[in-house]
């Protein structure tokens, strides 16, 4: 079996977006985005060495309160309202 429930242990539940509870890096990872002016999920990936499917659902739910941008193919998506210091 290729899948270790392990791997996904800080998320919590599959609900929909509106009862979505939030991963336990959700905080640290939105403050490192707003510090940049694009992000992608491979950045977060490697920062906070964490598995794609798990970086993908914090790069949706960043999209869904505002802080990213919509994907656009292949690029980094855009920070919105960055504080890049």
């Amino acid at each position: 079996d290729l899948y270790s429930e392990d791997a996904d242990a800080d998320f919590e539940g599959d609900k929909p977006a509106s009862d979505e509870k939030r991963d336990s890096l959700y905080e640290e990872i939105k403050e490192f985005v707003q510090r940049h002016p694009e992000m992608s999920a491979s950045l977060i990936q490697r920062k906070f060495e964490i598995g794609y499917p798990r970086a993908g659902r914090i790069v949706d739910q960043l999209e869904r309160d505002g802080v990213l941008g919509p994907a656009d193919g292949p690029k980094p998506r855009k920070v919105l309202g960055a504080n890049r210091e």
